[in-house]
């Protein structure tokens, strides 16, 4: 509003009254209709409301000039925040809180406050420009001796904002677009060999041998060939488990290449005639003989191994020979380095950060290997009738385990305790198992077995009414 030009106020600005105006007419508030020096609460309904501030002056310069004068309003806290106080600057910073200051009348006191209310001040909504108070000091009585003013400025919380490592820039493959393309076709036909171990088909069979040759030429250094070779001897002669993860019937690839995340337990097992013969120079001597394959469906329980008819001995030494060659190229040593106590590189440093993330890959993949040999040792000694050797052996596969609970590791357990005596303790591992895979009927009829066997007849047989329920129930349901 513009006053009338006779009345020459200069540049003063006057006015200033404030009223808040509810969108259905309402008049909430009135700063020239209550008392200013009560400051009266307004409570604000539901809906928009428009606040208006009122300036005049004489000149319209002047008064354009107010436009973008921000309009304060304040609002009281719903409780007061704690300060906590420090005796000294030394509290202050390594100590706890205090209750107990000694102040003395008429001398300038250093009160060291810990500012633990603008953590919980941020949060608050809708944001503020500040906000003001006053810290209180009570003596035992009660009595006030001493405030001051505080005025915190609404920001950021001190957690999210103080002390905070460096956001580290994502990594980037350094490796070139050729040896990207080798990496990735070196994986993929390890991949392949890994799927298609135990295959029944001959033409499968023959492109494994020669991919697996091929990556042995390639890179004779790679622990993980010869754990391959390893593992085809022993499946050959019989030496493995049927736990271990093989070529599904018909020869299509199973699922999953790393041999650590492969499946314990498997619904069809493939019985090859030995056709080959691993000696410990890792050489593969394969003579033409007709193979023949039947597919059978697991349900058979583990029997302890002196009930196995003996192994050549000449063969297990040659899988042991071949395993403690893989052994020697996967570098415990300095996979155990590593892992005890890792490297660390600081968050800006780029190409040392690079440098780290490809030697933990690099390790990671060498104590999988090394966990999967210490297995397949342990489970060949079970097979030669050396149970005392395969305990210890399956005590250094778990040192390098990644993370236990693994469903091969649980298998060869049930195992070993099978064939040591100890059948409540294979017991409980073949109840991890299930735990883990409780639609797999192959371990629950393993299981009725074992109750059998610790003369639980009656669970024995409720074990093998379920199963009977559950087949029914499957024949319904391929029946709708």
């Amino acid at each position: 509003m513009l006053r009338e030009a006779d009345h020459y106020l200069f540049d003063a600005v006057g006015g200033g009254r404030v009223s808040f105006v509810h969108e259905s007419g309402e008049l909430l508030f009135d700063s020239f209709g209550s008392n200013e020096f009560t400051r009266p609460t307004v409570t604000l309904p539901k809906g928009k409301t428009t606040v208006i501030r009122e300036f005049v002056a004489d000149k319209a310069d002047v008064l354009n000039s107010l436009t973008h004068l921000p309009l304060r309003l304040a609002e009281a806290l719903k409780a007061p925040r704690p300060l906590p106080v420090r005796a000294n600057l030394r509290e202050r910073l390594h100590g706890k809180d205090t209750t107990d200051l000694k102040l003395k009348g008429g001398r300038e006191e250093l009160i060291f406050l810990q500012d633990t209310a603008i953590e919980e001040l941020a949060k608050h909504e809708p944001k503020p420009a500040h906000f003001q108070g006053s810290l209180v000091l009570r003596d035992s009585e009660n009595r006030e001796v001493g405030r001051q003013a505080i005025t915190y400025i609404a920001g950021v919380a001190p957690s999210k904002a103080v002390n905070l490592e460096a956001k580290a820039k994502p990594l980037t493959d350094e490796r070139s677009d050729m040896t990207k393309l080798a990496d990735s076709l070196y994986d993929s036909r390890l991949a392949f060999v890994r799927a298609q171990r135990g295959s029944s088909d001959a033409a499968v069979v023959a492109r494994r041998a020669e991919l697996l040759a091929a990556l042995r030429s390639e890179r004779p250094a790679d622990a993980a060939l010869v754990f391959e070779q390893a593992l085809d001897a022993a499946l050959t002669a019989g030496l493995a488990s049927d736990f271990w993860p093989r070529a599904k019937a018909g020869g299509a690839a199973a699922s999953g290449a790393d041999v650590s995340a492969a499946s314990a337990t498997s619904a069809t097992t493939s019985s090859i005639a030995p056709a080959a013969t691993a000696t410990a120079t890792a050489t593969t001597t394969t003579t033409t003989t007709t193979t023949t394959t039947t597919t059978t469906t697991s349900t058979s329980t583990l029997t302890p191994a002196p009930a196995t008819p003996p192994r050549p001995a000449d063969t297990a030494s040659g899988v042991l020979a071949l395993l403690d060659q893989a052994r020697g190229l996967a570098a415990p040593d300095a996979v155990a380095q590593h892992f005890g106590a890792p490297p660390a590189a600081p968050a800006g440093d780029h190409v040392a950060r690079s440098a780290v993330e490809r030697d933990k890959k690099r390790f990671t993949t060498q104590r999988e290997t090394l966990a999967a040999i210490e297995r397949l040792r342990a489970d060949v000694l079970r097979a030669s009738a050396q149970p005392d050797a395969a305990w210890q052996a399956l005590a250094e596969h778990k040192r390098w385990e990644p993370e236990p609970g693994n469903p091969l590791t649980r298998a060869l357990e049930t195992a070993l305790h099978d064939q040591s005596g100890h059948l409540g303790l294979a017991l409980d591992a073949l109840n991890a198992r299930i735990k883990d895979e409780p639609a797999d009927t192959a371990l629950r009829e393993q299981r009725a077995a074992l109750y059998e066997r610790l003369g639980w007849t009656e669970a024995a047989a409720q074990e093998r009414l379920r199963l009977a329920r559950l087949a029914n129930q499957r024949r319904l349901l391929q029946a709708l």
